[in-house]
């Protein structure tokens, strides 16, 4: 029975791991409250401990713990070591630099769940069927997420919006477009190791070729180019080694001919299996190889016309932005200069990207994006964990490849199957590695990096000629035994309150999107009710800033609301007020980094400005500057700042901060239309018409910018340059009623019967009010006169 109790144990160790390794890739709940990517994480987190506990369970149960050589999982714990390091140094909150709103890849939290799991493989996997329950599981989860997208292809993303994971084309089980591109890539891969190297059945390979073919298919449409870079140099060595191997099977033409240079008489590790010395599967072997390099050529060479060609058809086209290699190395030479040990924590990037960028980025159209990662995973969380950060990741690295290479060609395992997976992991966990310094991929390609690596680390027990283990037996030492057994139990004892602090932050997060969704839809007693269960479970600057829009929406609605009495609606007011700016001060305490979290206080202030409340303008004018501090280059927050003056009155300092936000960025219409009204309300309508024209020219769809050209164009005498604006205007918005009507008016003006009855029946059709309102002007058109007699200008 004890017995039966062990091996139930080990194995469900094992089968969470691999259920893991089949679900996560594919998992979503269909509910728009659950969040998609929080869900992912929470299960990594899940299968991290839970697989954790069985195996200190079982090593309990045992009194023993064996080990493979432990070098390569070693210098992997340097990473979360390093990521926990940096936290606890930066001065940072330690809270959200270990868990952040959803156990982002950025946090400690995931990269030591990520950490923890492929430890747990490495001491779980000491038999040949336990890899085989993994590398089954990873098929699996392969044939599912293939299975989901030729779903979504044929029946169509319009089913996605009640599964809770986007409607559009580009939607997926893993998140976006280039988190399946990377996952089928590996699938891709790993299908190539199993049918070229693997003794399958011809059942398997059925299954292996259909995988392969439909990822090739979607990731033609794709269109990754790294992917096709690493598969294609995959292939090419795979089409190499077989060459070479069938170039030695015959030499029945060399009679007679005198060797020059036969080789070493010694034999070289074999790569292949035994299969691939016979004619028909070495072909065979060489035709698949070839195809998928050729594919991969074709499509790296047309990646730019065929590829954008495939990615329009499979409605792939999903634009990918990051910071360049160059702002990545902006951004950690200015932590290095702050804190070189511990960096500014491992989910300070995005704040400190702010603080790096030039203003040149304002002139693209990712001006007003705030990016949380520079150009890759590991080059970012480089660049703000210091020294410690960077040696964690180097010497990883630096082992991973040397004990890869050692194992792999120097010493590798005898026995064929084992040779295989280990061969099959450490290249998967190269590749997905590879790609987390190229890019910066979502948790589930992360969480697959750490689980290869695991599972390449449980293969060193049998490379060379003897498996190498080492056990611990402290069953037998009374003294080692309980201090083994105390910290086995701490740390079991820790992964069941992980647990229960992230399933808090799970929770509070689905109670948070029900606030959003309420209060979307106008259930603001709804929204109020989620938002405190939220904050409930666990407080964070988001819900906070949430909390302080929702206070915000109740002012506007008790200011316009003309049921209560003078009394009840100061009352009212003052207790909102009150409420939205407690809750704006909580955000910016909770993260005090955060500009958005400066901005929404100083937004609660400035509400209440033109009420000349007592102190509201100074405290908006402290919160918009703090915020400034924190992202200087943003023009947006000049723009915010001249509207804060012009609701105190003082419109020569929003001019001055207008010309600021200007000069950040040269296009900002917003900026622009409120200079030239700011010019127009000071009498210099010619000041205001450049400044019109200018916003126009970069926003020439704009019917409000239009509008207002049309009024200075007039203004200034140039009827015909007002009238060619309202035409542009009412062209790009056909309901457009106002400007119709202006532009009949300026038409009449000019003798222009016809052009004005046209426009002023335009404006009649939108509704019956119209038709009846403006029966008299268009009768008068009609005969040839103007009804608009006494209108000389827009502007009176």
């Amino acid at each position: 029975m004890e017995r039966k109790s062990l091996l139930t144990l080990e194995s469900g160790t094992v089968w969470a791991i691999a259920i893991a390794v089949a679900v996560i890739p594919v998992l979503f709940i269909p509910l728009a409250i659950i969040p998609f990517g929080f869900t992912k994480t929470f299960a990594i987190v899940l299968a991290a401990v839970v697989g954790l506990a069985l195996y200190i369970l079982t090593r309990l149960r045992r009194g023993s713990i064996i080990m493979p050589p432990l070098t390569l999982l070693g210098v992997l714990w340097l990473i979360p070591i390093s990521y926990f390091l940096s936290a606890l140094f930066s001065g940072n909150n330690l809270g959200f630099s270990v868990f952040g709103n959803q156990i982002e890849t950025n946090t400690v939290g995931f990269v030591l769940a990520g950490a923890v799991i492929a430890s747990v493989l490495t001491f779980t996997l000491r038999k040949t069927e336990q890899f085989s329950h993994i590398a089954k599981a990873s098929f699996i989860g392969l044939g599912l997420v293939l299975a989901a997208q030729v779903v979504f292809l044929i029946l169509g993303t319009g089913i996605l919006s009640g599964l809770g994971i986007g409607s559009s084309p580009a939607a997926n089980t893993l998140g976006n477009v280039n988190d399946l591109g990377i996952f089928l890539g590996a699938g891709v891969i790993a299908t190539l190791l199993a049918l070229l190297l693997g003794n399958t059945k011809k059942k398997t390979q059925k299954w292996l070729y259909t995988f392969l073919i439909v990822s090739l298919i979607f990731l033609t449409g794709i269109n990754f180019t790294l992917i096709w870079v690493i598969i294609g140099l995959f292939a090419l060595a795979v089409f190499i080694q077989g060459m070479l191997k069938q170039s030695g099977d015959t030499h029945d033409d060399i009679e007679g001919v005198t060797a020059l240079y036969a080789g070493e008489t010694t034999e070289m590790p074999q790569m292949m299996n035994e299969d691939m010395g016979t004619k028909t599967s070495g072909a065979n072997n060489l035709v698949l190889s070839l195809t998928v390099l050729a594919l991969s050529i074709i499509m790296i060479i047309g990646s730019g016309s065929l590829g954008n060609i495939l990615s329009g058809a499979f409605g792939f086209d999903q634009t990918s932005v990051r910071p360049s290699w160059q702002a990545t190395l902006d951004v950690a030479q200015n932590t290095f200069a702050k804190n070189p040990i511990f960096g500014t924590g491992p989910t300070t990037f995005g704040s400190e990207w702010l603080l790096a960028k030039t203003a040149d980025l304002n002139n693209t159209i990712f001006w007003n994006v705030d990016f949380t990662a520079g150009i890759g995973y590991v080059p970012s969380m480089i660049s703000v964990t210091g020294i410690l950060g960077v040696l964690a990741w180097f010497v990883f690295f630096g082992f991973f490849i040397y004990i890869g290479f050692r194992s792999l060609i120097l010493s590798r395992s005898q026995n064929q199957g084992m040779f295989l997976l280990s061969l099959g992991s450490y290249l998967l966990a190269l590749y997905f590695w590879v790609i987390s310094v190229l890019h910066v991929p979502g948790p589930v390609v992360l969480f697959l990096a750490f689980m290869m690596t695991g599972m390449f680390i449980a293969t060193l027990r049998f490379s060379g000629n003897q498996k190498r283990e080492w056990g611990i037996f402290f069953s037998r030492s009374p003294r080692i035994g309980f201090m083994l057994v105390f910290v086995l139990t701490l740390v079991l004892l820790s992964s069941i309150v992980t647990i229960f602090f992230a399933g808090e932050r799970y929770l509070a997060g689905l109670f948070y999107n029900q606030s959003v969704l309420a209060a979307q839809v106008g259930d603001r007693a709804g929204a109020g009710n989620a938002l405190q269960q939220a904050l409930t479970l666990h407080r964070s600057d988001r819900q906070y800033r949430l909390g302080a829009a929702l206070g915000q929406n109740d002012l506007n609605q008790i200011a316009n609301d003309e049921s209560l009495s003078q009394e009840e609606r100061s009352q009212a007011f003052q207790a909102a007020l009150a409420g939205s700016i407690e809750s704006a001060l909580l955000a910016t305490q909770f993260k005090e980094n955060s500009y958005q979290d400066w901005i929404t206080l100083g937004n609660v202030y400035q509400l209440v400005v033109p009420l000349e409340v007592e102190g509201a303008y100074e405290n908006a004018k402290e919160a918009y500057a703090r915020a400034l501090a924190l992202n200087p280059v943003n023009p947006e927050i000049s723009l915010i700042l001249a509207q804060l003056e012009i609701a105190n009155g003082d419109t020569d300092a929003a001019r001055v901060l207008l010309e600021e936000a200007i000069s950040l960025k040269q296009d900002y219409v917003d900026a622009i239309f409120l200079l030239s009204q700011l010019e127009v309300q000071a009498g210099n309508t010619e000041e205001a018409l450049q400044s019109a024209e200018a916003a126009a020219f970069f926003q020439p769809n704009n019917t409000n910018v239009l509008f207002q050209l049309a009024v200075l164009r007039e203004a200034t005498g140039n009827t015909t340059g007002a009238i060619a604006a309202l035409t542009r205007a009412t062209n790009v918005n056909p309901s457009f009623a106002n400007g119709y009507y202006v532009l009949a008016t300026l038409q009449a003006k000019e003798g222009g019967f016809e052009e004005a009855l046209a426009s002023l029946q335009a404006v009649a059709d939108l509704s019956e009010e119209n038709a009846a309102a403006l029966e008299t002007q268009l009768a008068a058109l009609a005969e040839g006169e103007n009804p608009f007699e006494g209108i000389e200008s827009l502007q009176q």
